[in-house]
């Protein structure tokens, strides 16, 4: 029995690779402003690009967890950066008896530092996001000292 749990333990870990099992990926909405990590490219447009976000299920917690692709609307990757998601500290107040969310919590609110420069990033229900300028959520998500909600 310990053989093939180890076995199905060696396999997972394989299949995820070294950052882990993608969790869910979003897509940014063409009305949002483009994360302060990407600049678009000479001769290129904002309209012409897209963000693809991915989420992992780290082995560690010390691997970032989340990555973001600045994409044309062809597919072909401009851009890459690779950042911890955090919970934003307002969604403390949006989990139910059992720590989750409702469907009705929506929206969510996440955090991503990269490189010194913290996003708020909005989930409304679907595969898609939006990069959040509200001055009290920014400072929230700037003076949080980590992942305190998990």
């Amino acid at each position: 029995m310990k053989r093939v749990l180890l076995l199905w333990f060696v396999l997972l870990l394989v299949s995820c690779g070294p950052r882990g099992c993608v969790e869910s990926q979003f897509t940014l909405v063409p009305e949002s402003r483009l994360p302060g990590w990407f600049s678009i490219p000479p001769g290129i447009s904002r309209s012409d690009v897209t963000v693809r976000l991915t989420y992992y299920s780290p082995p560690s917690v010390q691997t970032d967890n989340a990555v973001l692709e600045l994409m044309t609307s062809t597919g072909r990757q401009l851009s890459e950066v690779t950042g911890r998601m955090c919970w934003h500290p307002t969604m403390a107040k949006k989990r139910n008896q059992h720590g989750g969310f409702d469907p009705d919590s929506y929206p969510h609110y996440v955090y991503i530092r990269v490189k010194g420069i913290v996003e708020v990033i909005e989930h409304v229900q679907g595969p898609t996001f939006r990069i959040i300028d509200d001055p009290t959520l920014v400072k929230g998500a700037q003076e949080a000292k980590g992942c305190d909600i998990g």
